[in-house]
């Protein structure tokens, strides 16, 4: 080849030619006579292959994966779910951006396109058909969307998009957005977005019932109890010794039934403390790696989903962990309390119900 490194511009441009000069091409012949050899030419012995099942939907709950019909097809070995991986601890792992994120979808699907199971076979083939029998059953469609402008996979306004471009019904089910940027002119930002109304942080319970209200209007059995709620801050009292942190603020709860009704309230305190116990696990979990940053993100979540359901002593534990809590050690230690909260959470739901 050529040195044209002491040539100047001209000579360069004379010995090799411009934009539009005839070069000779360079071919590998084994391709060009398809002799070559690629990664699926590979057989190895005792080789498989995988690919994901993946959610069509941005939010939903998945109440069960059916594997039996997917199991059934020759050359399907396996079907993975979060429910096989918990007890290896491998349902959530450490990511390259030192957070942890879910292997497959863990009771919820946060974004579109989320893995939900991983399916192994014997050849491609069954592989596809496997994926195309796996089936999500019962994904639940909500009344109702609280989003989150801040989200680590999507930014609220991307994921209200994504949603607005669903097929069917889903396309038009109402957005809330809740943020801590109250600035004015973000409001109009959000219904630009596509979101149908807007509350900030911290949420205040009479404005957020205002909102709901207004984009999800109540059945005729409920409307009247829709109007905005009186400001009650009844202080909340439990078995437990007076100077503990209640288990709930009472006052708050009958607010919440009176402006929800009491079927859609026990809906979401049967799920209060099975998601309690998943963000104790994430947090236990992380503090066992030494992450205390990651415990403090699901002590975030945790703190907020509590305090929605004005289950105010899991709230106040979790915000210990998130805020208060200096080190690893003193983590822990709040961890055991939490996780005694929760238990005791648990119980008076049950004796309550």
């Amino acid at each position: 080849m050529t040195d044209t490194s002491e040539m100047t511009l001209e000579e360069r441009e004379a010995t090799l030619g411009g934009i539009g000069v005839a070069r000779k091409r360079k071919e590998d012949v084994r391709f060009i006579q398809g002799k070559g050899n690629y990664t699926d030419d590979i057989q190895l012995k005792g080789m498989v292959y995988g690919n994901f099942v993946r959610s069509p939907y941005c939010h939903a709950k998945i109440k069960s994966i059916n594997k039996d019909a997917a199991l059934e097809i020759p050359g399907v070995l396996a079907v993975l779910t979060a429910d096989d991986l918990r007890p290896l601890a491998l349902h959530w792992m450490p990511t390259l951006a030192g957070d942890k994120q879910a292997v497959l979808a863990d009771a919820k699907v946060h974004f579109q396109n989320q893995e939900v199971a991983f399916v192994i076979g014997t050849d491609r083939n069954a592989v596809s058909d496997g994926i195309e029998a796996v089936e999500a059953v019962g994904t639940t469609l909500y009344d109702l969307v609280l989003m989150d402008i801040q989200m680590p996979e999507m930014d609220g306004p991307t994921a209200t998009g994504e949603i607005r471009q669903l097929p069917g019904a889903v396309a038009d089910i109402p957005i809330i957005a809740v943020t801590a940027n109250a600035m004015e002119g973000h409001r109009e930002e959000y219904l630009a977005a596509g979101m149908n109304d807007y509350v900030s942080k911290p949420i205040d319970r009479v404005l957020l019932m205002e909102a709901i209200a207004r984009v999800c209007p109540p059945d005729g059995d409920n409307a009247e109890t829709a109007a905005p709620l009186a400001e009650d801050h009844t202080e909340a009292s439990d078995d437990h010794t007076a100077d503990v942190t209640p288990l709930f603020d009472k006052g708050r709860l009958n607010a919440l039934r009176d402006a929800i009704g009491e079927e859609k309230l026990q809906t979401f305190l049967a799920d209060l403390s099975s998601e309690s116990n998943k963000l104790l696990r994430n947090i236990q979990d992380a503090l066992a790696a030494g992450e205390l940053e990651t415990a403090r993100k699901a002590a975030h979540d945790l703190k907020g989903m509590a305090g929605n359901f004005c289950a105010t002593r899991v709230a106040a534990i979790a915000k210990e962990i998130e805020t208060e809590a200096p080190t690893i050690e003193a983590a822990e230690r709040e961890s055991d309390n939490l996780k005694l909260a929760i238990e005791q959470t648990r119980q008076w739901l049950e004796k309550s119900a």
